[in-house]
């Protein structure tokens, strides 16, 4: 009797597991699969039929995931099988089809670059209201054009604007999240026109020629043809001398002024030598020009020696000691 009942079960045991190898399983698997999330599932990337539970299974296994910014994936037929036999599906038992190399793309949005570049103008409107000036947008563009991107929600997070003049040609930088993941970085080229005001020459003004209120007027220039070097006031230019030629309506910058010598190179010059107690005077000859207050090398003509003597009027030195 424990005989034939072991027989039984054994019998039972080898007709179940005819009926599991006989799987009804079909496993097609697409060659150019379009998904719609980063994690891609069997089911993601091929048709599935069969019973129920070895279907919902099938489906559920995993396959490969596409980072961010990663639009497209390749995985060949051999790969696929070994994922379905790491999962215990053996595609000699079902029906299994998949061409030997699988494109696997997201799906995609495309974003348009003008949408970008009025976020960009926005965007730098904003920053160059708060450092102040008259300013003009001039020109603005996309590097790149177009930018098709995964199908998702879409934020554009722009960096902020550090130089400072904001003037000339800048680049905005700005992060392209799509669902919280940083998808795409993009660089957007501005071209920008800051007006500031500074001193203008007021006529042609040649090199040597001493500045007065009448040879120049307060008027607006770009930023990026200004810098620091301009003379903050007109106090800053009248009485000072070209040091340079400046044309008609160019900016008087502070490299183009300097203060009038009172002593000129070669000039006979009085040098007064003076002690606490004792004052003389000789005659001697510039070997340098120099300003009120400077230093300039003087030759004494009655030693012949060259002495360093302070500028302290027009064509006179004096030597302490």
């Amino acid at each position: 009797m424990k005989f034939i009942l072991g027989s039984i079960f054994f019998i039972a045991a080898m007709l179940y597991s005819g009926w599991a190898a006989a799987s009804t399983l079909k496993v097609e698997v697409q060659a150019n699969p379009v998904v719609a999330t980063e994690r891609i599932s069997l089911g993601d990337i091929a048709k599935i039929s069969g019973e129920d539970k070895e279907v919902e299974k099938a489906m559920s296994i995993f396959v490969m995931n596409l980072p961010a910014g990663v639009l497209s994936k390749s995985i060949n037929k051999e790969m696929i099988a070994g994922i379905l036999k790491k999962n215990r599906f053996k595609t000699d038992e079902m029906e299994f089809t998949a061409p030997e190399e699988v494109k696997i793309s997201r799906k995609t949005m495309k974003v348009e670059a003008a949408s970008l570049e009025e976020m960009a103008r926005a965007h730098l409107e904003k920053g160059l209201k708060e450092k102040g000036g008259d300013v003009i947008i001039k020109s603005l563009t996309l590097e790149g054009g177009d930018l098709s991107l995964p199908e998702g929600k879409l934020d554009v997070e722009f960096l902020p604007l550090n130089r400072s003049p904001l003037a000339g040609n800048l680049f905005l930088h700005a992060n392209l999240m799509v669902d919280g993941r940083l998808t795409e970085r993009i660089e957007v080229k501005a071209e920008v026109e800051t007006s500031t005001e500074a001193p203008l020459a007021s006529r042609n003004i040649k090199k040597g020629e001493i500045l007065t209120e009448d040879d120049f007027h307060m008027g607006k220039v770009e930023a990026r043809k200004e810098n620091s070097l301009s003379p903050a006031d007109a106090k800053d230019i009248i009485g000072k001398r070209a040091s340079k030629s400046i044309q008609e309506n160019q900016p008087i910058l502070e490299n183009m002024i300097d203060v009038p010598p009172l002593v000129n190179k070669k000039d006979r010059v009085k040098i007064v030598f003076e002690s606490k107690f004792l004052t003389i005077s000789a005659v001697g000859v510039a070997q340098e020009s120099g300003p009120q207050g400077s230093y300039i090398k003087v030759m004494n003509l009655d030693s012949e020696k060259t002495i360093v003597a302070k500028v302290i009027g027009e064509n006179l030195v004096k030597v302490e000691f």
